[in-house]
């Protein structure tokens, strides 16, 4: 398998790794002492689906209602499944399934309806990472290696059986984390650290931040297509929170603005008045406009991260 994508793959396996032992050693710790954070798109609010990496096991998706409560699981598998969006519909997430270190990562879709699971990269034959939903349904961009070059690119496939892979990028360079806009006529991805946008068909690239001194990422269009919500780690200063932009690039604001905390992982309400992140080890939910920030799951043995809203369509007249 190509380097560049094990190293990228690998890196997030290390980190999950980590992570055990971390609450590992916070829980010995406690014992010695006897002490006790994918697009969106316009509608209803949902609930948040999440990756949850519990005290024993590995990570998995699970669910909850935008206030906290109502925790269900959703994937339950001996390899740690990562990343879930939801489908516009909402009746599908879709998410990806780290396996053994030298195994392609696969993505796959499961409906919440019915439970049935279906792998999408499997026909393709390549590995798949960080699935976002195309505004119909019908596609899904993710991070991809078709292979004969030596970086990872953006492409498409459809979401019913993963057929049809088109490379939009096809580049010697990392492209990672694709974001779809709600009118479907563009995706945002990152690209050397920065937050960029092209056109759906992969032309038209742009750069929006343009901040070589900091790490932009995990870019969310608002359900409006007017605003961006993305992660900056590093910068002066040493930033690692949340920010929004025009689509465009302009009017860059820190929402959360806390040098001693890290905020990443934003995911935008379908109403589009709320955003979820990943604060410390647990899921927060914050106005738009960075006010009235709340710790939806606080569970400090317990590590959850990545979120994404579900959509409930507007009933038709």
């Amino acid at each position: 398998m190509n380097e560049v994508w094990l190293r990228r793959t690998n890196l997030l396996k290390v980190s999950l790794v980590a992570l055990a032992a971390l609450v590992a050693a916070c829980l010995l710790a406690l014992v010695a002492t006897q002490k006790t954070a994918e697009a969106t798109f316009p509608g209803k609010n949902g609930r948040i689906a999440f990756t949850l990496f519990p005290e024993v096991g590995d990570a998995e998706i699970y669910k909850m209602l935008p206030d906290g409560s109502g925790l269900k699981q959703v994937t339950n598998n001996s390899a740690p499944d990562v990343r879930p969006a939801w489908s516009p519909d909402g009746t599908k997430i879709s998410f990806s399934r780290l396996d053994k270190f030298n195994d392609p990562d696969k993505i796959l879709v499961r409906d919440t309806r019915n439970g049935q699971v279906v792998r999408l990269t499997n026909n393709a034959g390549i590995p798949g990472f960080d699935a976002a939903w195309s505004p119909d349904g019908r596609r899904v961009a993710f991070e991809c290696h078709l292979g004969g070059d030596n970086g990872i690119d953006i492409c498409t496939m459809n979401s019913s059986d993963g057929s049809e892979v088109t490379n939009l990028t096809n580049n010697q360079i990392l492209y990672i984390g694709p974001s779809w806009s709600p009118d479907g006529a563009r995706i945002a991805f990152t690209r050397d650290r920065d937050i960029w946008v092209m056109n759906a068909d992969g032309t038209n690239q742009k750069n929006l931040t343009n901040t070589p001194a900091a790490s932009d990422g995990e870019a969310d269009w608002s359900p409006d297509g007017t605003k961006i919500v993305f992660q900056k780690l590093g910068g002066e200063p040493d930033d690692n929170d949340v920010f929004v932009m025009n689509a465009d690039g302009s009017g860059e604001r820190n929402l959360t603005d806390t040098p001693a905390l890290r905020e990443e992982h934003p995911a935008w309400s379908p109403n589009g008045r709320k955003i979820a992140f990943t604060e410390g080890d647990d899921v927060w939910v914050m106005n738009a406009d960075g006010t009235n920030r709340s710790n939806l799951t606080n569970t400090p043995r317990v590590i959850e991260f990545m979120g994404d809203w579900q959509r409930i369509p507007q009933a038709t007249p």
